[in-house]
């Protein structure tokens, strides 16, 4: 029975391209195998990843059909669509016409990439919603790519449904930040190194390693340096067997000279050297600046990092090993999964010394924290396939698949999205929007400067800025709620809300 399982995986595996002759577990790869054989008992790998397509509708899509979003969100969004409707450029984008007007808070290459997603549909509430599950989904598509590198591809929807288990995840496509993207960026650079190091060719894997470089630098310039992580799987690839990495020299060489030339390049043009100047004036000097207590160090450290991630997959994996400890014995664990773990660590320790640790930062290691946590969890779940199953036991996966997409259905038509952010300010902004003119400026209160809530909606609902000098502008003033100041004098209330008071004012002669 074991045998015929095995075969059954070397069929799959023959199917997608992948050799594990050297292993003695396959047969080797120029022998023909053509017809897979029918075997009711194996588990069914379609269906499973129907239920990780499943798992990441669900867990995002009701969240995401209304229009409130994380502030941080809303302030890319707003950048991304502005940049797209011709306001500012790639290497200075701006925010609105008061704060920020040149927007150096974070590299650019991101938000220049979500402006094409604004350039395409327009200035719509979906786009900045569609461009985070287009994001989430080729991240999830890279974990399998990296995955059937090492393992076989039967199992490949075993990372992705442990990959939601941290809720991060999940939050930053929901509020389209800005990881998720460099989450996409970091994964397809390091399956770019990858196939370079696994190359029998050396000019294969120079240009894999060279496609590599020019990621890790799309990476850099999307988030910060946490991009750099990719730069490690070359010398952490010394975990593998020397036959999975032939080409490890080639591999480094491309991936560094890349680098080394975009930084180069990075540096000496005016533009782009100006942009990353200001960002780290403005961002990474001022966060290196300041070190909080060490309690707050570790207690983040837990928050995010132990508890939120590595606790919840090991939880799972403990479990499977558990329930089927007496099927797998003692197996050797594979090199590739210290392999996994080795880049996880890379990508998430240096950000757990600096003196600034948000949870969001993280979701580019959770990709490699959840393909080690499956490369554990792969002798209990091979166990399974080892076990009778009938048809109907194999239809299981596709059905809770279709269950949990019916499901998230039904809530959005009957409650309405879940977890509503800001429903307040929402409803302020559509009282504001037959008001105010688009692309309007409004005076406020001088210690309304740091409203970034209500700055963010205003600019990303109607492009609307606030210009805080204690008078009119245009003949309108905002008050928000939270802050007093008196109304300039000959103005008169046009609507309250519960976040603002908008004043239509007559200027003085």
């Amino acid at each position: 029975m074991r045998r015929d399982a095995a075969l059954a995986d070397c069929v799959e595996e023959a199917r997608f391209g992948f050799d594990r002759a050297k292993s003695g577990s396959c047969i080797d790869h120029n022998d023909a195998v053509t017809t897979p054989p029918v075997d009711g008992r194996l588990l069914n790998p379609r269906g499973f990843r129907w239920l990780a397509f499943a798992l990441l509708v669900a867990l995002t899509v009701p969240r995401m059909a209304q229009r409130g979003m994380f502030v941080d969100g809303m302030f890319y969004a707003s950048v991304a669509r502005n940049l797209a409707l011709g306001q500012g450029t790639v290497w200075a984008p701006s925010y609105s016409s008061t704060v920020y007007a040149q927007y150096f808070e974070q590299p650019p290459l991101g938000i220049a990439l979500e402006s094409v997603a604004y350039w395409v549909g327009g200035d719509h509430f979906a786009v900045e919603r569609v461009y985070s599950l287009l994001m989430l989904g080729l991240t999830a598509c890279l974990m399998v790519a990296i995955w059937r590198q090492f393992f076989p591809a039967r199992y490949d929807w075993l990372p992705v449904c442990l990959w939601v288990l941290p809720a991060v995840v999940t939050w930053a496509a929901v509020n389209n930040m800005l990881e998720n993207t460099q989450a996409a960026a970091t994964a397809a650079a390091t399956y770019s190194i990858v196939r370079a190091l696994r190359s029998s060719f050396a000019a294969v894997a120079a240009k894999w390693g060279a496609l590599g470089g020019l990621l890790i630098v799309f990476a850099v310039l999307t988030k910060g340096p946490v991009g750099f992580f990719p730069l490690a799987v070359p010398a952490l690839s010394l975990i593998l067997q020397p036959a999975d990495r032939p080409r490890a020299g080639w591999a480094a060489v491309a991936v560094a000279f890349v680098v080394g030339a975009a930084a180069l390049v990075v540096t000496t043009l005016p533009a782009p050297r100006h942009a990353l100047q200001e960002y780290f004036h403005q961002q990474l000097g001022p966060t290196f600046g300041h070190r909080p207590p060490i309690l707050v160090q570790v207690v983040a450290v837990w928050r995010h990092l132990l508890g939120g991630i590595l606790l919840r997959l090991a939880i799972v994996v403990a479990a499977l090993w558990l329930v089927r400890r007496r099927a797998i014995g003692r197996p050797a664990v594979a090199r590739a999964t210290w392999f996994f773990l080795a880049i996880s660590l890379a990508a998430s320790v240096p950000l757990m010394v600096s003196p600034k640790i948000n949870g969001h930062y993280l979701v580019p290691s959770v990709v490699f924290f959840a393909l080690a946590a499956a490369a554990f969890a792969l002798p209990p779940v091979e166990s399974f396939a080892a076990s009778p199953a009938s048809a109907l036991r194999r239809k299981v996966p596709a059905a809770l698949a279709c269950g949990l997409l019916l499901a998230a259905a039904l809530v959005l038509a009957i409650h309405g999205a879940l977890e509503r952010r800001d429903p307040e300010t929402v409803a302020g902004m559509d009282a504001l929007s037959p008001l105010v003119p688009r692309g309007a400026v409004l005076g406020t209160c001088a210690t309304a400067s740091h409203e970034w809530g209500l700055l963010a909606y205003l600019q990303r609902f109607l492009r609307v800025s606030l210009d805080p000098r204690d008078s009119a502008v245009g003949g309108w003033f905002m008050q928000p709620s939270e802050v007093k100041c008196t109304p300039p004098a000959r103005c008169q209330r046009a609507v309250t809300t519960a976040v603002f008071t908008l004043y239509r004012c007559v200027p003085t002669s």
